[in-house]
């Protein structure tokens, strides 16, 4: 019985061996370290992208050098729209940190208990539920001229419960992936 081999990681396909010092062209353990090792690194700068259902995707990307979770719609799959909402890792750790809450406040809307809860993740980005309807919403708001109190606008998802329940699915995903998500304090007020 023979040995099977190991296969090869689809990066030693496409980068360019120099030979060795015997003039083989076969990788020696230090060139296949490297080439492991870039090939993790390219890994990591991949955007990490979860579907949650009804084209909403939440996606771990990064933009203008900051970290961020995207939870957009996408069309096709392939093509991020405008509709959706970036949260900086501060405000995904803030929402993480209410999602027993959130869970509790689901319950009782599909129990047909009254229920209207606001929280402020940052930014002008809150999170809301309201009964009747079981969803959660992650909206951008704003306050308008002459007014004192934040109106929803168009920027942001609402997730009904089985996309909630993927999201958290997700949540440890994310925190393997990203282990500064384990220790980081969540910048919030609730107090809007």
């Amino acid at each position: 019985m023979t040995e099977q081999q190991p296969k090869t990681p689809q990066i030693i396909d496409i980068v360019e061996m120099p030979p060795t010092q015997n003039g083989s062209q076969t990788p020696d353990t230090a060139q296949i370290e490297d080439i492991l090792q870039m090939a993790a690194q390219m890994v990591d700068i991949q955007p990490l992208k979860r579907a949650l259902g009804g084209n909403i995707y939440l996606e771990l990307t990064e933009w203008n050098g900051s970290k961020r979770v995207d939870l957009r719609f996408w069309k096709d799959a392939t093509v991020p729209t405008k509709e959706g909402v970036s949260l900086h890792l501060d405000q995904w750790k803030a929402l993480c940190n209410m999602s027993d809450v959130i869970d509790d406040l689901l319950t009782r809307v599909i129990e047909k208990e009254p229920v209207e809860w606001r929280y402020h993740i940052g930014n002008d980005v809150f999170v809301t539920i309201k009964a009747p309807f079981p969803f959660v919403h992650i909206r951008k708001h704003f306050i308008p001229a002459d007014e004192w109190t934040y109106r929803p606008t168009k920027r942001g998802v609402a997730l009904h419960f089985g996309e909630w329940k993927e999201l958290k699915q997700i949540i440890p995903l994310l925190e393997e992936r990203e282990p500064e998500l384990r220790q980081l304090v969540p910048l919030y007020r609730t107090d809007l």
